[in-house]
């Protein structure tokens, strides 16, 4: 990756075309900065998951060894999370859509969770299961790959996209407020 260095030169700013084709290098700069952090972000993911799949699971822990005893089942207790936070209630085939794993495999996986009451009857996690998946991610995010992306993805939210085009037209937000009489 090549970044193109634009130097500063006061009389840019009163050169519309030349400030336009700055920004729009800054533009493009941003975004593959974004891209590099994501990826570091995405490899440290992928190997804080496969240290996790070789590692012995807590021997102290039920929903430790339960959850982090495969692979499947670690991308299928994160997803039984993530629909519980959403307060939603898929159907073991809409989890295995989800999340690439065979229908049966997710069947097998989900009523052994029951009968081991990490899920109820509804595959809603236990607070084990949810606070196991809490600390695990935490632990994943708390890295100084995440912080770098997080900060990246949040300078490239702020740049205005369409300043780069002169005509744009600017709309006005109504708010309720103006719309009361005083």
């Amino acid at each position: 990756m090549t970044f193109k260095i634009v130097e500063s030169d006061p009389s840019d700013f009163y050169d519309h075309e030349t400030w336009i084709e700055a920004r729009r290098i800054t533009r493009e700069q941003v975004e593959n900065s974004l891209v590099l952090r994501w990826l570091d972000a995405h490899e440290h993911l992928m190997q804080f998951r496969r240290d996790k799949e070789n590692a012995a699971p807590d021997k102290h822990d039920d929903a430790d060894r339960f959850w982090y005893g495969t692979k499947n089942r670690i991308v299928l207790g994160l997803a039984v999370v993530n629909a519980w936070l959403h307060e939603e209630t898929p159907s073991r085939s809409e989890f295995a859509r989800r999340t690439a794993i065979s229908v049966q495999t997710v069947i097998n996986t989900l009523n052994d969770a029951q009968a081991l009451g990490f899920v109820d009857e509804n595959d809603r996690p236990d607070d084990r299961t949810r606070k196991l998946m809490r600390e695990r991610i935490i632990e994943v995010v708390d890295h100084e790959t995440f912080a770098a992306f997080a900060a990246n993805l949040t300078f490239y939210r702020q740049i205005d996209r369409n300043e780069i085009n002169p005509h744009k037209q600017t709309k006005r937000l109504i708010w309720k407020t103006d719309l009361c009489e005083i």
